[in-house]
């Protein structure tokens, strides 16, 4: 016979959030400088606009469009800054957790049962800082289900090795 018991959601276990572990800490470099580069291309867009500027646009959207877009740099730069400390992992027994968000946070548990393969990468800026980013795939998915970045590339490949040995294990 089917029983489905109420749990008590008071006796649910809680996530200890002192044992996350923190990115390495020039990722904090990595992600101010994306945002920089970012915040250069949005301003040589508008230099480039503005030099070719319609006489049908008046000063004054102007002046807001540049205003708009001062706010959106320090913006940008800002969150990117205060934003690292809110970016974490934890590696469990049976799964991974990565916490990230300043504004909109977000808390991702992928249990190594799911992961159906898994990959270390670097991009240009990350090889420059000698970092990586680890990245799970789950069935089903068109992208990775989980990406942990600001790694050094031997935690990334240690993490790799772990997840692939806890896979095998499970399926032993």
């Amino acid at each position: 016979m089917f029983e489905n018991i109420e749990i008590n959601i008071s006796e649910l276990p809680k996530l200890s959030s002192d044992s996350f572990v923190p990115l390495e800490k020039n990722y904090r470099t990595v992600i101010l400088l994306k945002a920089i580069i970012l915040s250069t291309l949005v301003t040589a867009a508008f230099v480039l606009f503005y030099m070719n500027k319609s006489s049908k646009i008046p000063d004054l959207i102007w002046t807001i469009i540049f205003i708009a877009l001062v706010i959106f740099i320090l913006s940008n730069i800002l969150i990117a800054y205060l934003g690292f400390k809110k970016k974490k992992y934890k590696l469990r027994q049976y799964d991974i957790i990565y916490k990230t968000g300043l504004l909109w946070r977000s808390e991702t548990s992928i249990p190594f049962v799911r992961v159906q393969h898994s990959e270390v990468i670097q991009g240009p800026i990350e090889r420059l800082f000698r970092l990586s980013k680890l990245k799970l795939y789950t069935a089903g998915g068109h992208s990775s289900d989980l990406s942990v970045p600001g790694l050094s590339l031997t935690k990334a490949e240690q993490l790799k090795d772990f997840i692939t040995k806890r896979i095998q294990e499970e399926v032993e």
